[in-house]
């Protein structure tokens, strides 16, 4: 159990004053607030005081005691690291089962104050705590000490790992027959694994033997995305591009669809249609002599079956050089080359945001 240890203060207003202070700084949290020239023995040697088995403890100090208790949380945030990442939750699906509470991501940690909040990623916030803070009067120098409790904060992250866990496997027992929303269940549940890869992380550094058995019980988005790969191999869908008269259009997102891992067929009767056009206007040329060719192209991927349109999605730009028919030949090679790079994301951004 942690124990405070109040140094002798030098004045009753001052007692009233910083322990004032310290409420207004972290809310509901109560912390220790002291001023003299006796420093407490936490700011050599946390573990002193917290327990280094119990708590993860570090000392900030500063001019200003917001700026020390800012630079103890981020000593605690820079442990876990700077390749702990979580998914993007900007998909319509995602938004709406954090919202339903069918997912369980990081809450606000309404402990701190909004100065360390802005300057450190909310992810790498939860469970921490200001409790102790010292002012070293003399030297003008504040102390501030930032605690994270190992046991209550493994128990958020285990808490949350098994509710997405379950969800995962409510999404994986729904992945027949094979369509675009079979793929999209899997798709989410790719989303999830990604959450659930920074909370293993975390858990690594907070209570390594937990983290080590969460690590063991859940799904990787890697294995995930091996699943959502041999789904879209089950799933035809067929390209027609107008006025792509070389085919390189067409050929692009042929390309990137079976990157993706679906089906590219010549079969007009596929269940999945991608149709589009190009557009080619050239202009004169300039003053220094170069022809410049825009290019527009314009596509829709569309549920036969159902008449839904799955993705909708545009590309434009333009290229040029001193002939005419190098400009247009580079603008196709530009435009193509986009294909493969963008449309990849905005029809796996597209499939999330399908309607259940």
């Amino acid at each position: 159990m942690k124990r405070f240890f109040p140094i002798c203060f030098t004045c009753l207003t001052a007692i009233v004053t910083l322990s004032l202070a310290a409420c207004a700084s972290t809310g509901k949290n109560a912390v220790s607030a002291s001023v003299g020239t006796s420093a407490p023995k936490w700011i050599e040697m946390p573990s002193a005081v917290y327990a280094y088995s119990e708590y993860i403890a570090q000392v900030g100090s500063a001019a200003d005691k917001e700026s020390a208790e800012l630079a103890a949380v981020q000593k605690i945030a820079a442990l876990f690291g700077q390749n702990v990442q979580s998914a993007s939750t900007a998909s319509k699906r995602m938004e709406q089962a954090q919202k339903n509470g069918e997912v369980a991501t990081l809450t606000s940690s309404s402990g701190l104050n909004q100065k360390i909040q802005r300057n450190i990623k909310q992810e790498n916030l939860i469970g921490i705590k200001i409790a102790e803070v010292w002012q070293d009067a003399p030297h003008n120098t504040w102390y501030a000490l930032a605690v994270l409790n190992r046991a209550e904060t493994a128990q958020i992250y285990t808490s949350m790992l098994d509710k997405n866990n379950a969800t995962i496997k409510k999404l994986c027992a729904q992945l027949t027959p094979a369509t675009i929303y079979t793929y999209a269940n899997i798709s989410f549940a790719v989303d999830i694994a990604e959450q659930n890869k920074g909370y293993v992380e975390r858990l690594f550094v907070i209570q390594p033997e937990v983290g080590q058995q969460k690590a063991a019980e859940t799904i990787t988005p890697e294995e995930l995305k091996l699943k959502a790969h041999k789904i879209a191999t089950k799933i035809p869908v067929h390209v027609y591009i107008e006025n792509d008269k070389d085919k390189r259009i067409a050929t692009a997102f042929e390309k990137t669809l079976s990157d993706m891992g679906f089906n590219s067929t010549t079969s007009k009767t596929a269940p999945y249609i991608l149709t589009g056009s190009l557009l080619m206007t050239h202009t004169a040329p300039t003053a220094k002599d170069v022809f410049y060719t825009e290019y527009l192209v314009q596509c829709n991927v569309r549920d036969m079956e159902s008449q839904q349109n799955v993705c909708t999605w545009s590309l434009t730009g333009r290229d040029g050089s001193k002939t005419a028919a190098n400009a247009e030949n580079r603008a196709l090679i530009t435009a193509a080359r986009k294909i493969e790079e963008q449309f990849a994301v905005a029809l796996d951004q597209s499939v999330k945001n399908l309607p259940q």
